[in-house]
């Protein structure tokens, strides 16, 4: 379908779709899907559209108000609205977008969590040997993957709500784990690797005594700022991660080697014997000798 609006050039389409009942109950779901030519002054405002909006700038600027904040994203970003909330978006210049309003069970989760770590315009890494149309910018994977989606439907193919929940599901995905947040005074590198990296530091340190000072600064945040920012991606903070690791590591131990309780504390990174035991208990609700009884399933 071609859109009717003074202000969309003719070259732009679009193409709705309902879907099933099952559809509804497990998976997420395109509901609109489509590209656009805007033309200069072309802004849209809604005050609710049941739905939400993962939209790729293919061309130019766009401008977006949404909870109460205006945001800005140019060429090779990509903007994740909550379209049930107030907002708007255009520009005073011509742009260009690949879009799908889509909805599902698992669309809220997905949109929280992206935006509570990377904001509401993202910037991903580019696909090697792939550019938009422009030709003198590489694409991004969300742009490949938003047009495979509008072409399921310009081609007129039969839709599998499972497949296209899978391909809705990947786009969220490579959001969640590729992006980096972007803000009006500069742009700020994704906290996702700099977590990461203290978690693979844990991971690979948790026998040796790890202060919360280490951690921060290794991260190059606060301590404060480091908690902050740790554990509203792990839900727990640093020092409760450490804790979960050692406690996790023990446990394989006791299950798996005849090794002393008091040995399986130290290797573990406890100081001693009384504070593992102690801690075990708080944590698996039981002792590390019973945890070990082979009558006892964990």
């Amino acid at each position: 379908m071609h859109p009717n609006d003074s202000k969309i050039d003719p070259r732009s389409d679009y193409y709705v779709y309902v879907p099933g009942n099952l559809a509804r109950r497990l998976y997420l779901y395109p509901l609109t899907a489509g590209e656009s030519h805007y033309l200069p002054g072309y802004r849209i405002s809604r005050s609710s559209f049941d739905s939400f909006l993962i939209m790729y700038i293919s061309e130019g600027n766009c401008d977006i108000s949404a909870d109460g904040e205006v945001f800005h994203a140019s060429a090779g970003q990509t903007v994740l609205l909550d379209c049930y909330c107030p907002h708007s978006y255009g520009n005073e210049g011509a742009w260009s977008a690949v879009w799908l309003h889509f909805d599902g069970i698992l669309a809220r989760t997905y949109f929280r969590e992206i935006t509570e770590r990377s904001g509401i315009v993202l910037t991903m890494a580019a696909a090697p040997g792939h550019s938009c149309p422009d030709a003198s910018r590489p694409v991004s994977p969300t742009y490949t993957a938003l047009q495979d989606i509008c072409n399921v439907f310009r081609q007129g193919l039969a839709v599998s709500e499972p497949d296209m929940s899978r391909r809705i599901t990947a786009i969220l995905d490579s959001l969640l784990t590729s992006t980096s947040r972007t803000v009006q005074d500069g742009s700020l590198p994704s906290c996702s690797d700099t977590i990461a990296d203290c978690i693979a530091y844990i991971s690979d340190h948790f026998q040796e005594q790890i202060s919360l000072d280490d951690m921060a600064q290794k991260a190059g945040f606060s301590p404060y700022h480091f908690t902050r920012i740790f554990a509203r991606a792990t839900g727990l903070t640093p020092h409760q991660y450490l804790i979960s690791t050692r406690i996790r590591a023990a446990a394989f131990l006791l299950k798996s080697t005849d090794l002393p309780v008091r040995e399986i504390a130290f290797a573990t990174g406890f100081s001693s014997e009384s504070g593992f035991c102690t801690t075990f208990k708080k944590w698996e609700g039981i002792t590390p000798s019973r945890y070990r009884d082979p009558d006892f399933l964990d």
